[in-house]
């Protein structure tokens, strides 16, 4: 993975000095006269990333003078997504004269002090999916042209079985289409239901509608559990309290996709390994659906986003999509699933 950091300096007769650490390791040690564009190598499979940028430099001869002596963390990110400098950065002032020390949440080091920014990362590696988990499906496992993968979305939660958009798509497309949608998933079982399935069963193309990234697959025990911030689930709720904390702070979705974007290439790619066809990606998320596209990828391509219009009707139970939006949805992909420009 990398990492991107622009520090902007300002200052009238003296520059700033800056120490900067990346999760621990001293990095850059070094007088900052202009704008610096950085970028560090950080190792995959990391669960957070650190980042400290002590700086130095306000001497006494400067703060009598009154001169300014700045830096601007102008931008943080990690394989291209925007890490929030300014949302999770802390700056503890510090070793400065006539000021007393203290902590703000800044991206802007004024003083003399010490800028700490910390975020947990979650990727895709490791899971387990509705295969080894025995889900129930709409589809019995079984060869097919198209293999669908996802969350309630692609199951079709309180609809029939002749509503779902995988159903639909096979009327349109007159291809054999299974469904192996599962309600209340995660995109790590959804990816690994769709890698164990291919392994074992043949399909000429797969569709993965992906869900929330801050949904997630954890182990306690050796016991698999799906995951979600606003669990119901007492039990599931206390086993993973560290987990509500972390995503209720660091949620922002660019964060999530920094931390998944490695793994989640991966694992379409070990899927693609297993098809003669083509691996189509999609989701029903805004700001999810822009993340994708900003993936460089050889090995999927990026369907139309799934659309929950308002002007349709939702399911039975007021909270799912109803037939008519599965059946926009399927209008809008089946000329590339066709093949059709």
């Amino acid at each position: 993975m990398i990492l991107n950091l622009v520090l902007e300096p300002y200052y009238v007769s003296k520059p700033p000095n800056v120490a900067i650490y990346v999760n621990g390791t001293l990095r850059v040690n070094e007088i900052l006269p202009e704008r610096r564009n950085l970028k560090f190598l950080i190792m995959e499979n990391i669960n957070e990333l650190r980042v400290k940028i002590i700086k130095t430099g306000k001497t006494l001869d400067i703060v009598t003078k009154e001169e300014k002596q700045e830096v601007l963390v102008k931008s943080l990110k990690l394989d291209n997504y925007n890490l929030h400098p300014n949302k999770f950065g802390d700056f503890h002032i510090k070793d400065n004269p006539y000021v007393e020390d203290k902590v703000i949440q800044t991206d802007f080091l004024t003083l003399n002090g010490e800028w700490n920014f910390k975020v947990p990362l979650w990727d895709l590696y490791n899971g387990k999916g509705g295969l080894e988990l025995n889900e129930s499906f709409r589809d019995s496992l079984q060869n097919c042209d198209i293999a669908c993968f996802g969350c309630s979305f692609t199951f079709g939660w309180a609809i029939n079985n002749n509503e779902t958009w995988p159903t639909q798509l096979a009327n349109l497309t007159n291809k054999k289409v299974c469904n192996y949608g599962i309600g209340g998933s995660n995109n790590k079982q959804i990816l690994e239901t769709a890698l164990e399935y291919v392994k074992k069963y043949n399909a000429t193309d797969i569709i993965i509608q992906l869900t929330h990234m801050c949904r997630l697959q954890l182990q306690h025990e050796g016991k698999y559990y799906n995951w979600y911030p606003n669990i119901n689930d007492k039990k599931i709720k206390n086993l993973f309290k560290e987990e509500t904390y972390k995503m209720s702070k660091f949620s922002e979705t660019t964060v999530l996709f920094a931390g998944v974007n490695k793994s989640l290439l991966k694992k379409i790619n070990e899927i693609k390994k297993h098809i003669i066809g083509t691996i189509y990606i999609t989701t029903y998320i805004d700001d999810h659906y822009q993340c994708l596209k900003n993936l460089s990828n050889k090995d999927f391509y990026i369907l139309p986003k799934y659309n929950l219009n308002k002007e349709y009707k939702l399911a039975p139970d007021n909270l799912h999509p109803g037939p008519d939006h599965n059946r926009q949805f399927v209008e809008s992909i089946v000329q590339y699933i066709n093949g059709k420009d």
